[in-house]
């Protein structure tokens, strides 16, 4: 009985010093950070209005992303533009309802307020599933 109690002291004193033993801090810094811009969007085969969010990349020690405000964005397919506007920062929906169409080239196209404009490749609907 004693035996085991021993054998319960050192194992906590062993885990005890492990853990204030082995916590050293390490001195981060970002040199050479360059800030991308971050789109989520998904537009899908519902007949709906459309999310699309914008965001800026962020250096290891802040906090959160940074969203990305005052952007124009059109997404546009068939012949047919759909517009954006900025529901609250960084959060953008289309003005009106549509749904993707499948054998049609959908693309999406942004230019943010710093005046850089981005663009995606001409895509089309994925397959349905069940």
């Amino acid at each position: 009985m004693k035996r085991i109690r021993n054998i319960h002291i050192v194992f906590s004193l062993c885990g005890i010093l492990c853990c204030i033993g082995c916590l050293e801090e390490i001195a981060f810094e970002n040199e050479n950070f360059d800030s991308a811009l971050v789109i989520d969007a998904t537009i899908t085969n519902e007949d709906r209005q459309h999310v699309i969010s914008l965001s800026r990349t962020y250096p290891f020690e802040e906090l959160g992303p940074n969203p990305e405000s005052n952007a124009n964005i059109t997404v546009t397919g068939n012949g047919i533009t759909y517009q954006f506007t900025e529901d609250k920062a960084g959060k953008y929906i289309s003005e009106s309802s549509f749904r993707a169409m499948p054998n049609v080239d959908y693309q999406i196209q942004i230019s943010t307020n710093n005046g850089r404009t981005y663009s995606s490749s001409p895509t089309q609907l994925t397959q349905t599933t069940q």
